[in-house]
């Protein structure tokens, strides 16, 4: 029961939630079409939208930072967490 509550809060909350979809498509995507296709970037961001998105470094850079947090949450998991065998340090959880 614990590793499941475990996968949903970090893994779903972080990787998922805030990684992918925050920090990959609200930020890394606009970014890369803005730099690679701006015409792309125009049609599914458009300027005249209430979706418009800032332009700042800093509110971009951050935004990318999530998808990299995200990211490296996943990667940091033991082996044995998505296994479901887990006993870490501390009081074993049934």
């Amino acid at each position: 029961m614990c590793v499941q509550a475990y996968l949903v809060l970090v893994v779903g909350f972080w990787g998922v939630l805030l990684g992918l979809y925050e920090g990959g498509d609200n930020h890394a995507l606009y970014v890369v079409l803005r730099q690679f296709a701006p015409d792309t970037a125009d049609r599914i961001y458009p300027e005249d939208s209430d979706d418009l998105l800032s332009n700042s470094v800093l509110f971009q850079g951050t935004g990318v930072l999530t998808l990299v947090a995200g990211l490296a949450v996943a990667a940091t998991l033991p082996p044995s967490v998505p296994a479901g065998r887990y006993e870490g340090p501390g009081r074993r959880c049934d």
